[in-house]
């Protein structure tokens, strides 16, 4: 999740669409990133901002999130507390706090004296999926990229490995 700023520089066609965005709106954009100037330095932050739990494999799911003085306080899915552990950096969800969560993206809110660390965690199913092959473009020259076609049935691709 990034916050996305239109300044002066913009075309004026681009600032009109801008104008009739609203919260929750999932938009694609290019142009410059650049780091924010005003920040709190006490505030969370984490490395990684997204993880992946597939229900396949049943892991915990580990983000690296720094309190930089701040006291942990709660964690909370979907606006629900959950059990958790934070030792030496690491803030640990157990396979009980995310096995019985639906299949997609899941509002992760770290708590700290401090402020509030909004990740996103996105639940999926690596399980075996047939894939139509036929329709598989391979393009040496643009960097190992594979584009292709499929029925995803429910499921999500997590990698895609050259035979």
């Amino acid at each position: 999740m990034v916050q996305v700023v239109f300044d002066e520089n913009c075309p004026k066609e681009i600032l009109e669409k801008a104008e009739k965005l609203r919260s929750e709106f999932s938009v694609g954009v290019t142009g410059v990133v650049r780091e924010r100037s005003s920040k709190n330095p006490e505030m969370p932050t984490a490395t990684a901002k997204e993880r992946i739990y597939d229900k396949n494999e049943a892991d915990n799911v580990v983000y690296n999130v720094m309190l930089n003085g701040s006291k942990l306080i709660s964690v909370s899915i979907d606006g629900v507390k959950v059990a958790y552990t934070y030792q030496d950096g690491d803030l640990t969800l157990p396979v009980s706090s995310v096995s019985k969560l639906v299949y997609g993206a899941h509002n992760v809110v770290v708590e700290s004296s401090k402020g509030y660390l909004s990740l996103v965690l996105r639940v999926i199913s690596s399980a075996s999926v047939s894939v139509d092959t036929s329709a598989v473009v391979y393009d040496k020259a643009a960097a190992g990229a594979v584009q292709f076609a499929m029925a995803l049935q429910g499921n999500a691709v997590v990698s895609v490995k050259e035979n």
